[in-house]
């Protein structure tokens, strides 16, 4: 049974800590001209106090709002068990005990002593975890910090052994892959030595295998570039009641003196200041296109050959102007106040917010798609209707998937498949639930589509949030390679980025895959207003490309409109290349242009298309014609959701010719569609959602609709793919 304190959910479950929201007076030269870094710190905080100084500068830098603390692991093992205590006494002196903490249980003691510091910050300082054996294992915060999180967004600053990193790639590769855009390690000696280094030596076989195995970007921070940069001293400067300063008075240096009394190396603030601004020429010179090679008892060499793992990519830096210019940047960032209020100054309406976004990280938990369904979910047990969407797989079977459980928070999915052209429709075969009683509030599945790539693999995307609408939500998305199978398989579910997903991917001419994603500018519903505030200079319709057939997918930009309604956005590559995006707001259809390729957006406009507050449909046909479905028998009025009609144009949206009725009675909306090779046009809708329940199929082509009327023999209009038994129907049949 979960906990239902704040603390304690974060504790089991947590995976993301909220970055500060951006004040006016923190923007910088650095956070202005980018989103803040998304960063989880892998330290060894216990034997020299430079772990704690390189996470009080990530702290000022997230003061600045130029990262955002995802996560903080331990990668040694403290002979005192205190390291944990001490990176959250670290984290609530800065205001963030709500970042998430792991420890490696397993980790290497070679060279290890006990803390001289770690015991003191966890008994003079607020902290609020438990002996690091009973923290979270560090895998398992990995692996939720980096789910959360868009692909190729996550930067990863490792400060210690490398015991975790090592765990984590070889466990979870593709993860990594995906979500991990760049690691920096503190380790080594470059370009070559043969003088041992601390963090290769605490575990060779772990820095080994990160070497040859990381899936990606690595920079590496040699001992030489820290040795040069003595900070700390200034810390003598802060408050008593800075843990960070603590540190420093504990650790001995030669000569029978603190590192507070003259400051020590900053090896790994080096590192964490790269790993959020970057290489920033006027300090580092970065040599590129080589390889490291780690070998007993812990030393490196760089070599300029490729990497034989064809997917890395290794550097190693060298400092590129004065070493004190470059001290004197952590040096002051070290001793930076904190900004962010702690729980004690928050006043009572902010520690509920705080509370409740710790809650929302409960929707951060992949659901388990049941493959099983039957008899919990056969239609006898079912009592709503929405549609979502509808596809077609390469063997002809047709998918389809809608809401049920309500428009709420109660919302899962329903999927099910026709293999005779939707003359008749399975009982659920895949059902997408993420309710529990063991949750505070319910976690709903409502929203999300069905489209079928170029490649002929399936996806369903789908929302997850907690209640409606947490502030935050996500879009989430499994796919299935084999779709025409007897018993198709699905991927593990794989969260893309926040807010929700409605309509399916524009394939561009370029061949990029365009998903809209909308994050909605009203933020939280119920009682969730007012949380992630973080987010809002984010929010809007977005679009986010995917260039390599879906592996990953990175956000391009925005579009904003006024009193939107999940913005629903289509988007419509136009003959001249601009971009066509028309969305959902309480006054209509609005629409927006790009000319560059989505990064950004015109201002929006009310549309010509006259249209309720309710969604839309339009694509781009084989013909070159568009497609537009909507309410109303006229492109230029409605009454409100009444009657489907569909529409072509043959200038690029400009005029629009056609209005074959789908269905013209109330109650009707939500179409989505596709067109499949034979030119046919499958279209599902839903009616009287909480009545009847039905979700309908129009099939049909653009004879049919320039015609006004049906004239090809296998169109047919009316079809029903699915309705709830335990409803209560309409009189209106």
């Amino acid at each position: 049974m979960l906990s239902l304190t704040p603390r304690s959910l974060l504790a089991c479950l947590v995976i993301i800590a909220a970055a500060p929201a951006v004040c006016v007076a923190q923007i910088n030269e650095h956070s202005a001209i980018r989103e803040p870094v998304k960063l989880i710190l892998d330290t060894d905080m216990s034997g020299d106090c430079d772990d704690a100084g390189a996470l009080a500068v990530l702290h000022a830098l997230a003061d600045r709002g130029e990262c955002e603390i995802l996560a903080v692991v331990t990668n040694r093992r403290d002979l005192t068990d205190a390291s944990a205590a001490a990176v959250d006494a670290i984290n609530t002196y800065y205001g963030r005990g709500e970042i998430p903490i792991g420890t490696d249980k397993i980790g290497p003691t070679a060279l290890q002593r006990a803390s001289p510091y770690t015991i003191a910050l966890r008994d003079e300082f607020e902290n609020n975890v438990p002996a690091d054996a009973d923290v979270k294992d560090a895998i398992d915060v990995y692996r939720r910090a980096l789910i959360a999180e868009a692909d190729q967004s996550v930067t990863i600053c490792s400060i210690g052994a490398f015991s975790n990193l090592a765990e984590l790639v070889r466990v979870a590769p593709e993860l990594v892959r995906t979500k991990v855009q760049r690691l920096v390690v503190m380790g080594g000696h470059f370009p070559k030595s043969n003088r041992r280094e601390t963090n290769i030596a605490a575990h060779v076989k772990a820095a080994q295998y990160v070497a040859d195995h990381w899936p990606g970007e690595i920079v590496w921070h040699g001992f030489e570039v820290g040795e040069q940069l003595m900070t700390g001293a200034g810390l003598k400067a802060t408050p008593k009641n800075n843990p960070v300063r603590r540190s420093y008075e504990l650790r001995p240096m030669p000569g029978n003196k603190m590192s507070i009394d003259n400051g020590k190396p900053s090896y790994d603030q080096a590192a964490a200041l790269y790993a959020v601004r970057g290489g920033e020429p006027k300090f580092w010179q970065v040599i590129r296109n080589g390889q490291v090679e780690v070998k007993e008892p812990g030393i490196t060499s760089w070599s300029q050959e490729s990497p034989s793992n064809k997917s890395a990519e290794h550097s190693y830096v060298k400092i590129a102007s004065s070493p004190q210019q470059l001290a004197d940047v952590i040096e002051e960032l070290m001793v930076a106040p904190p900004q962010k209020m702690s729980d004690e100054e928050a006043s009572d309406e902010q520690r509920k917010i705080r509370e409740l976004e710790s809650m929302a990280d409960l929707a951060l938990v992949p659901p388990t798609p049941n493959l099983s369904p039957l008899p919990e979910y056969s239609y006898e047990n079912l009592d709503y209707g929405m549609t979502i969407g509808i596809s077609q797989t390469p063997g002809g079977r047709l998918w389809a998937c809608w809401v049920a459980g309500g428009d709420s928070p109660k919302a899962f999915f329903v999927v099910a498949t026709s293999d005779d052209d939707g003359e008749n429709w399975t009982q659920p075969r895949l059902v997408l639930d993420s309710h529990s009683n063991e949750l505070p509030r319910p976690r709903s599945i409502l929203v999300g589509n069905l489209w079928t790539d170029p490649n002929g693999k399936l996806w369903l995307f789908f929302d997850q949030s907690m209640d409606m609408f947490d502030g935050r939500g996500g879009v989430w998305t499994i796919v299935c390679e084999n779709p025409d199978a007897d018993d198709p398989t699905w991927s593990a579910p794989r969260r893309i980025w926040h807010g929700v997903t409605l309509n399916k991917p524009t394939v561009l001419s370029s061949g990029d895959w365009m998903l809209p994603v909308s994050l909605d500018e009203r933020g939280g519903l119920g009682v969730f207003r007012d949380c992630f505030q973080n987010l809002d200079p984010l929010r809007g319709a977005n679009v986010f490309v995917s260039k390599d057939q879906g592996e990953t997918w990175h956000r391009r930009g925005r579009a904003t409109f006024p009193n939107p309604d999940w913005h629903e956005h289509m988007i419509v590559q136009r003959n001249d290349d601009s971009l066509w995006m028309l969305a959902r707001t309480r006054n209509g259809i609005m629409e927006s242009t790009s000319v560059d390729g989505g990064k950004s957006w015109s201002a929006a406009v009310a549309s010509k298309i006259k249209h309720p507050n309710a969604r839309f449909h339009v694509r781009r046909l084989q013909s070159g014609r568009l497609l537009l479905i909507k309410h109303g028998d006229a492109i230029d009025s409605h009454h409100g959701r009444v009657g489907l009609s569909a529409w072509l144009s043959e200038d690029e949206g400009q005029t629009w010719l056609g209005g074959l009725m789908l269905d013209e009675r109330k109650g009707i909306s939500y179409p989505d569609g596709f067109q499949s090779s034979n030119g046919s046009i499958y279209i599902s809708y839903d009616r009287n959602r909480a009545t009847d329940g039905e979700v309908l199929m129009a099939r049909f082509t653009e004879a049919d609709i320039e015609a006004r009327k049906l004239v090809s023999p296998e169109s047919k209009l009316r079809s029903l793919i699915s309705r709830p038994l335990a409803t209560q129907p309409s009189a209106d049949r």
